[in-house]
């Protein structure tokens, strides 16, 4: 199955032309354990058990971005980069 993404944030390592999403997976959580898990919350280390409601879109985060031409590497959950 195909998904279309679209995101905005031009500096990230996925992000194409036509606001396009390239990853091939796309973690979302809310804030609050984004936050309190900057870099240990990911597809790796996500459950299928783990809930993470919010209110509106506003308290959601993509755990997905990688700064494009950064020196950090691209998680190894994401083949291909």
């Amino acid at each position: 199955m195909h998904l279309e993404v679209k995101c905005s944030v031009n500096n990230c390592h996925y992000w194409a032309e036509g606001n396009e999403c390239h990853a091939e997976q796309i973690v979302v959580t809310s804030n609050h354990v984004g936050g309190a898990n900057p870099s240990r919350y990911d597809t790796g280390t996500i459950t299928s058990s783990l809930k993470t409601p919010t209110n509106n879109s506003i308290e959601t985060c993509c755990k997905t971005f990688v700064k494009a031409n950064s020196s950090d590497a691209a998680p190894s959950y994401l083949p291909g980069y």
